[in-house]
């Protein structure tokens, strides 16, 4: 005869594996799920834009800002470069590499206002680049773990809701003389997403288009 304990906790386990969290909870990806962001850039200015999926080919989907988002086989999510920017293992302190990059979640369900809302159910990731200090970069030089003494330094900081997407983002740089600057902070003010058949919206006001 099987112990009830021993069932009992089969059925917490199977269930705990059913409802398992996934990266793509944090950012829902459908054709017409838009977010509006009000972005404060260093130096003082001020702008607005917004991110629309437009196409979806098979796993992946298309922003008309150019970025491409691949969910991959485990639900995480890729970007065009193939770097894995959002895992499934969302617990603080968990930290993986790609492409000499390193990404660490910072935070779970730590609750953020922004104007579209007050998000309680929350992963805020970071993103750290590191390059060698004693030369010039541009968009063609590779990051890597082992910079060396004095190296400039890229902190993206990204926070994603539960069932909204990505809902603030900072990026800092660090230069090799150990100036840091905030280049700017990026809010979600308004959003569209795609439940079943219809779209959900919220904020001030959501995307129109």
């Amino acid at each position: 005869m099987i112990d009830r304990r021993f069932l009992l906790l089969l059925i917490l386990l199977a269930l705990a594996g059913g409802c398992a969290t996934k990266a793509t909870d944090y950012y829902p990806l459908a054709v017409g799920n838009a977010w509006t962001y009000d972005i404060a850039e260093e130096g003082g200015g001020r702008r607005q834009t917004t991110e629309i999926v437009y196409r979806r080919q098979y796993n992946k989907y298309y922003f008309n800002n150019g970025e491409i988002l691949l969910i991959a086989g485990d639900r995480s999510l890729v970007n065009a470069k193939g770097v894995t920017v959002l895992e499934n293992i969302l617990r603080p302190g968990y930290q993986w590499f790609d492409n000499e990059m390193e990404f660490r979640v910072a935070a779970v369900d730590r609750p953020l206002d922004v104007p579209a809302g007050r998000f309680n159910r929350t992963v805020e990731v970071t993103w750290t680049s590191k390059f060698p200090g004693d030369r010039p970069i541009d968009s063609k030089t590779p990051p890597t773990l082992n910079p060396g003494p004095n190296p400039r330094i890229f902190i993206y900081r990204t926070t994603y809701a539960r069932g909204i997407g990505k809902v603030r983002e900072e990026l800092t740089t660090i230069q090799p003389d150990g100036t840091r600057t905030l280049e700017f902070v990026a809010v979600l003010t308004g959003y569209r997403i795609r439940d079943g058949k219809a779209f959900r919206t919220g904020g001030l006001p959501p995307p129109s288009k």
